[in-house]
């Protein structure tokens, strides 16, 4: 027996590369492990908006080469088989993988309501199939922050206690 794990709590997706053509694009940090004769290239941006924002969570992994790797994403893990032409807009932290026959950019689409910086689409055209991913790990991270007292409410609650 061999046991896989990612280094973040996740769901592991095998993926066997021959049903998307030989080759999927992934989230970087999202692969895992693979055959021996797994490639795995830094993705060429299709457009220069989709370089440009890929600070906002779209960094891509070619994987290429080999029969089956693995990948982790958070949360629940949710495949759509896009018809063609039909089109989704997702969050970019959202997206885990898609077959390059998937068409995609990421779009601006304002400034949130809070100011606090901008808020970004990937929009995907099939055909071919998305992975999403409910929660990635920086989200999870903060989560966890919210929930931790912080030291000065800690050290406040204790002197009122005696």
């Amino acid at each position: 027996r061999i046991a896989f794990a990612h280094s973040i709590p996740s769901k592991i997706l095998p993926i066997r590369l021959a049903d998307y053509g030989g080759s999927i694009l992934c989230k970087k940090g999202s692969f895992i492990c693979g055959d021996p004769n797994i490639k795995i290239e830094v993705a060429a941006s299709k457009t220069w908006k989709t370089g440009f924002f890929g600070s906002q969570g779209l960094l891509l992994q070619r994987l290429s080469g080999g029969e089956l790797v693995l990948i982790g994403g958070g949360g629940s893990l949710v495949r759509y088989d896009l018809r063609p032409d039909e089109i989704i807009k997702v969050s970019p932290s959202c997206v885990l993988a898609f077959s390059e026959s998937v068409d995609y950019e990421v779009e601006f689409v304002g400034s949130n309501i809070f100011g606090l910086g901008g808020l970004f689409f990937t929009i995907f055209k099939g055909p071919g199939t998305v992975y999403l991913q409910s929660m990635n790990f920086d989200n999870l991270i903060s989560q966890i922050k919210s929930r931790i007292p912080s030291r000065s409410n800690s050290s406040s609650s204790s002197s009122n206690d005696k």
